[in-house]
């Protein structure tokens, strides 16, 4: 169960006897994780409690974290991925509001700002080296994508059917008006006004350059996501928070979802900032999940989720190592 705090920063979520006693026993390594690794995306944990009303005998365990999306960005979709195939589709015949999605319904690929896919993969590697020794498995990798007008997939689609229009008539990541209302909330920023004299110093052009034959390259240009954070918050960016990226159509995972489909398949580019984090990181590899592993495997299973920690993250890592370029 979840409940938010109301000012979204914090959520709070009950929790089991073993998992509380599991981060209890992991909390000096995790303390040293977090104050190595300052991008890391593992949730940030603030308290843990044990409950119990006057009168009751029973006790409700509750941990407070801090929430990824809290955002002024409304978050239009909501992914859970896990790199398996086994199970992760959402029915469509069994929609909720504010479905979460999973890995079988993602038909796109991220493409972020250049270099920050390898700084993201590298620190998504990291912490899933620290989970492994913790012998922990089934975590997720929850992203959140916020959907800016379809600026780019107009333009894309123009550049499709006209060969021949000129490259510089593309507009940049979220549009000339985006961008122009965030660098004058930048200068608006006491604190940030010398910092954003100049556009074109940090990528912040009024055009980019895009021909049909680099459209299977677009990215947003360096700095979008700097100019993100410092129009809202008046701080750079960090890592998984307000991540400027472009969808373009593409499956991770060869096997789609059964039909009908949940969520329909995106074909256009569209311009996206994602929110993204690792939750669920209290499930220890168990004798129970072990022998859940090896009847499966002498059931001839291929794909199963309970894999053990290893083969969890080599697995983990390969799906998203190819979901962000």
């Amino acid at each position: 169960m979840f409940y938010i705090s109301h000012d979204d920063k914090f959520l709070l979520k009950t929790m089991r006897k073993a998992e509380m006693e599991n981060l209890k026993l992991w909390l000096h390594s995790y303390y040293k994780h977090v104050h190595d690794n300052p991008e890391t995306l593992l949730p940030k944990f603030f308290g843990l409690y044990s409950i119990k009303a006057i009168g009751s005998a029973r006790k409700v365990r509750v941990i407070v974290m801090a929430n990824l999306f809290a955002s002024n960005h409304v978050i239009h979709r909501t992914f859970d991925l896990k790199g398996s195939m086994h199970g992760r589709f959402t029915k469509a015949d069994n929609m909720k509001p504010n479905p979460v999605y999973k890995d079988l319904d993602l038909s796109s690929i991220f493409r972020l700002e250049e270099g920050k896919s390898e700084k993201l993969i590298a620190q998504l590697q990291t912490d899933c080296a620290f989970l492994q020794r913790l012998r922990v498995m089934d975590y997720s990798l929850l992203v959140g994508v916020h959907i800016l007008p379809p600026t780019l997939a107009d333009k894309a689609k123009q550049l499709a059917s006209s060969p021949t229009s000129p490259a510089d008539s593309h507009s940049p990541w979220g549009g000339v008006e985006w961008r122009d209302q965030a660098i004058d909330s930048v200068r608006r920023n006491v604190k940030a006004m010398d910092l954003y004299t100049n556009r074109k110093e940090f990528g912040f052009s009024s055009g980019v350059e895009t021909s049909a034959k680099s459209l299977a390259t677009l990215r947003p240009p360096p700095g979008t996501d700097d100019l993100l954070a410092l129009s809202t918050s008046g701080s750079k960016g960090e890592l998984g928070v307000a991540m400027s990226a472009v969808a373009v159509h593409g499956r991770v995972l060869a096997t789609e979802a059964p039909r009908p489909c949940a969520l329909e398949e995106q074909t256009e580019p569209q311009d996206v900032i994602l929110y993204l984090g690792i939750i669920d990181v209290l499930q220890v590899y168990s004798t129970s999940k072990n022998l859940e592993t090896k009847m499966m495997g002498a059931m001839g299973k291929k794909s199963f989720s309970s894999v053990d920690p290893i083969s969890y993250a080599k697995r983990f890592m390969k799906f998203m190592s190819k979901l962000f370029e």
